[in-house]
């Protein structure tokens, strides 16, 4: 009787050792499970690490030679407002050849002078902004240190061919050489330049609206542009708040402009690494389903990208995990404290 009764408490004890062997590895399990999962059908995924840029951009226009006068300083017309009738803007024109102009380079200077420098593209010289971008004078070098600047604006469609017009204007300084008294920021051309698609023009009077041609001189610019244009930024669709340890399925749709098809780039859960999915046909949805384990708040974050590599910008969606009751069980003291208690119950 002693024997049998020996050998049921070992036939326990070995019990309890297995049984708590079990509930440890579950926890280390846990712990190190993966915090996001993707469920996805018949997509393949693809890993990126790349982030968004204008690689796709190309120059199009340009006029990059410049002239110097017989004291050996740049050629160059000078831009300033001092009051309606005594000021001097600047306007180059243009026909581009990819529809998508995405940003310009000028090559302009300044001297003495504080207020914005500002840039703006039009259809007509006396006609409506279709794009404005200003440079502080703080990021515009003087002569010395002439360079290129450049002007990288929204993205806009442009009609191949078609004339355009890069005007250069600013709304303070002066330009009155005999009092010594300059003021502005100048703008260098050439002259006689091998640009055949468009010229220079100059405006001195808002009163009268007529700007002045200057069919020899073309001032350094260049423009760059795209036949590809980006994805939109994508919609997202799903759960702003539940409990950790539970599955939720977001939902992401993005349009192309080109009607290119897409990935959706996906960050997500509480892992920071970037899967994308696809590719899907422009405006098709794709699906995620994400996990988390901690309570907290969370971003899920999302671009489409084309086929092409054009990327649209990020979109966010903020999730908030609360309280939930299973954090007692993942707790790894609590774990083991409440695992020790219901085994020793249950085997004695």
């Amino acid at each position: 009787m002693g024997d049998f009764l020996d050998n049921m408490k070992k036939s326990k004890s070995l019990i309890y050792f297995f049984f708590l062997n079990l509930i440890l590895i579950f926890m280390i399990l846990s712990i190190g499970i993966i915090n996001a999962q993707f469920i996805q059908d018949e997509v393949d995924i693809l890993n990126y690490n790349g982030t968004n840029s204008n690689f796709y951009d190309q120059i199009d226009q340009y006029q990059q030679n410049y002239s110097f006068d017989e004291n050996h300083s740049y050629e160059n017309f000078n831009i300033f407002y001092q009051n309606l009738d005594n000021y001097q803007w600047c306007a180059q024109s243009f026909k581009p050849s990819l529809p998508v102009l995405t940003k310009i380079n000028l090559l302009v200077y300044k001297t003495n002078i504080s207020c914005v420098f500002i840039l703006s593209i039009r259809d007509d010289l006396n006609g409506n902004d279709l794009v404005v971008m200003s440079k502080g004078s703080d990021e515009i070098s003087n002569i010395e240190n002439v360079k290129w600047i450049t002007f990288d604006f929204p993205d806009i469609n442009v009609l191949v061919n078609k004339t355009y017009y890069i005007i250069a204007k600013c709304y303070c300084g002066c330009v009155d050489y005999q009092q010594d008294n300059i003021s502005c920021y100048s703008w260098i051309y050439g002259i006689e330049t091998q640009y055949y698609t468009g010229e220079s023009w100059i405006i001195k009077s808002l009163n009268s609206n007529e700007w002045d041609n200057y069919p020899i001189y073309d001032f350094c610019f260049e423009t760059y542009g795209c036949s590809n244009r980006p994805p939109n930024a994508p919609k997202i669709d799903g759960p702003i708040t539940g409990n950790i340890d539970n599955y939720y399925e977001y939902i992401f749709k993005a349009s192309d402009p080109d009607n290119d098809d897409i990935y959706y780039c996906v960050v997500g859960g509480e892992s920071d690494s970037e899967i994308c999915m696809g590719p899907f046909k422009s405006g098709v949805e794709a699906k995620a389903t994400f996990s988390w384990h901690k309570r907290g708040s969370y971003t899920v974050m999302v671009k489409a990208r084309d086929i092409n590599g054009a990327e649209s910008d990020w979109a966010y969606l903020e999730v908030k995990m609360p309280f939930s009751y299973s954090y007692l069980f993942l707790n790894k003291y609590n774990f083991l404290n409440i695992a020790n208690k219901i085994l020793f119950n249950i085997i004695l």
